[in-house]
C-alpha cells in the first residue's frame, strides 16, 4: 500500500476495509481505467464513471447500471444499517432530512432522502442526485461536507452531510437593526459576509450558481463557524438545468427566483437615475436662484435646461420602478407563496404608505397599507420583514420629556376625529418628569404639565410612526 494512502487512512481512523479499497481505486485510476469500484467498509459497492469536466470543474457520476440498494434495519425505520434515526430536522419541497448517528464513526449527522412520492420523477431523482455530487464535490470550509450516500430499499436516494446548528444571518441582521449598532457587532456582520463571498466565488471557480442566496440560506454558528445552505436549486455551468425543468413546485420556484432577480437588478439603475436627477434639480434650483419672475426667458433658459433634464430622468427611473413591481407580482404567478417577492413587494408598499401619510392622502394611506398588509401576511412567521411591517402598522412611537424643575406631573390628551371635529380625548396621567420613552400610539396629543411651583402649561405633542 503506498505510504501516503495508508498515512491518510491512519489521520481519519479509517478501517482495514476501507484503506484497501482507496488504494485499489487509486490503483485503477491512474492505471488510466475510466471505470472504478470502491468497495465501502461495510461490503457495499458502488460503480459508475468518473469524467472531469476540465479546468478545475466539477466531477460527472453517471450510474452504468442501477445501484444496489444499502443494507436495511428493521430496527432503524429503514435506515442503512450504519444509521439510528434521532428525529426528524425538516421537510422541502422535494426531499425530508432526518437527524441521525453514524453507528461507524460516532457523529452525528444530517441524512437527506427523497420524498417517496417523487420517486417516479427522473427529473427530481436526477436533481436530487446533482444536489448531493455539488455538495460532495465542493470541498470549502464555508460549504456543509457531504459524508455518504446511496439508494435506499425503494430505490430513493439518500445522502448525509454535516448538520450545522446556529442561527441564520437574517435572524442577525434583524437582531442588529432591532437594537443598537456596535462597531464590533457591525464588523462581526461583515466577517460573515466575507465567508459567503468566499464560498460563492469558490463555487463560481467551480463553474457552480447557487441562485438561491439570501441571508435565510446563510448559518452562522456559536463558534464562528459560517456555511452557506441550500445548494438545491444550483446550476451547474454546461450541464442541462434540472431546476428549471417541468414537473415540481422546486421548478416554480427556480423560475420565479429569476424573475425576481430581473426585477432587483433594476433597483441600482432606477437609483442612480434619481439621484441625478436630484443633482440636476439642484444645479437648476442655483441657476434660477436670484433670476426675477419677469426676467426674460433667455435668462431662464440655463435653469429649464436642467429640470427638464432632471424631469426625464425621473420619468425613467419611474418606469424603472413600475418595471420591477410587474415583474415582481409575475414572479408570484410561478411560485404564489415566494417570500423572497413578497418581502420586496411589501417594501414597496411600505414606502408609498409613508409618502402618502406625509402628503397627508388619508385614501392612498389606506390602499397601500391594505397591500403593505397582504404581502407581509404572506411571509412566513418570523421572517424579519414581516416582524418589521407588524411593527410600522402598530404604529408605537415614544415620549421622553424633561422640565425644569423635574417632577412635572404630566396628563395628555388625544385628538380624535368625531362629527368631523378634532376632540381632546382623555388618556390620563403618563407619568412625572424626566420621562423617558414611554411608548405611544402615532397621533396628536395635547399635554398638560403641573408642578406646584410653577404655572400649568399646556403643550402640543405629536408622536409619529416608530
Amino acid at each position: 500500500m503506498h505510504p501516503e494512502i495508508a498515512s491518510f487512512c491512519a489521520d481519519h481512523q479509517l478501517p482495514p476495509s476501507m484503506a484497501g479499497a482507496l488504494a485499489a481505486l487509486v490503483s485503477r485510476l491512474s492505471s488510466g481505467s475510466g471505470s472504478a469500484t470502491l468497495v465501502m467498509g461495510d461490503g457495499r459497492a458502488s460503480e459508475g464513471l468518473l469524467a472531469l469536466s476540465g479546468a478545475g470543474g466539477l466531477a460527472t457520476f453517471t450510474d452504468d447500471a442501477p445501484a444496489e440498494a444499502s443494507a436495511q434495519s428493521a430496527a432503524t425505520g429503514g435506515l442503512p444499517a450504519r444509521y439510528t434515526s434521532a428525529g426528524l430536522l425538516g421537510v422541502g419541497g422535494m426531499g425530508e432530512v432526518l437527524r441521525v448517528r453514524d453507528r461507524e464513526l460516532g457523529r452525528t449527522c444530517a441524512f437527506k432522502s427523497i420524498k417517496p412520492e417523487l420517486l417516479g420523477k427522473a427529473n427530481v431523482l436526477a436533481r436530487f442526485v446533482e444536489e448531493a455530487q455539488i455538495g460532495a464535490q465542493l470541498q470549502h470550509p464555508n460549504i456543509p461536507p457531504v459524508y455518504d450516500g446511496g439508494r435506499l430499499a425503494d430505490g430513493r436516494p439518500w445522502f448525509t452531510m454535516k448538520e450545522v446548528r446556529g442561527r441564520t444571518l437574517g435572524e442577525l441582521i434583524a437582531d442588529a437593526h432591532g437594537g443598537e449598532w456596535t462597531e464590533s457587532g457591525l464588523h462581526r456582520l461583515c466577517e460573515v459576509l466575507v465567508s459567503v463571498a468566499d464560498a460563492v466565488g469558490y463555487a463560481h471557480g467551480r463553474g457552480v450558481v447557487h441562485r438561491d442566496l439570501k441571508p435565510d440560506n446563510v448559518q452562522v454558528g456559536s463558534f464562528g463557524e459560517v456555511y452557506v445552505l441550500d445548494w438545491g436549486l444550483a446550476k451547474v455551468v454546461g450541464r442541462p438545468d434540472l431546476a428549471l425543468a417541468e414537473g415540481d413546485g422546486s421548478g416554480k420556484r427556480a423560475r420565479a427566483l429569476e424573475v425576481v432577480a430581473r426585477a432587483e437588478a433594476t433597483v441600482g439603475e432606477a437609483a442612480d437615475l434619481r439621484a441625478r436627477a436630484a443633482d440636476l434639480r439642484a444645479e437648476g434650483a442655483a441657476l434660477l436662484a436670484g433670476v426675477p419672475t419677469w426676467a426674460p426667458e433667455e435668462d431662464k433658459a440655463a435653469g429649464w435646461t436642467q429640470e427638464d433634464a432632471a424631469a426625464a430622468l425621473e420619468l425613467s427611473a419611474g418606469l424603472l420602478e413600475a418595471e420591477r413591481e410587474a415583474l415582481l407580482q409575475a414572479s408570484l404567478t410561478h411560485a404564489p407563496e415566494l417570500p423572497e417577492a413578497h418581502a420586496a413587494l411589501a417594501a414597496l408598499a411600505e414606502g408609498r404608505h409613508a409618502a402618502a401619510e406625509a402628503a397627508r392622502d388619508a385614501a392612498g394611506a389606506k390602499r397601500a397599507e391594505a397591500r403593505l398588509r397582504a404581502h407581509a401576511e404572506a411571509l412566513p412567521d418570523g421572517h424579519a420583514v414581516r416582524r418589521r411591517v407588524a411593527a410600522y402598522l402598530q404604529g408605537d412611537g415614544a415620549l421622553t420629556l424633561e422640565t425644569d424643575p423635574p417632577g412635572a406631573e404630566v396628563h395628555l390628551s388625544k385628538y380624535e376625529l368625531r362629527n368631523r371635529r378634532l376632540v381632546a380625548v382623555p388618556v390620563g396621567v403618563v407619568g412625572r418628569t424626566p420621562l423617558r420613552g414611554v411608548p405611544l400610539p402615532m397621533g396628536s396629543y395635547l399635554g398638560q404639565i403641573t408642578h406646584p411651583e410653577r404655572s400649568p402649561v399646556r403643550y402640543p405633542v405629536s408622536i409619529g410612526r416608530g
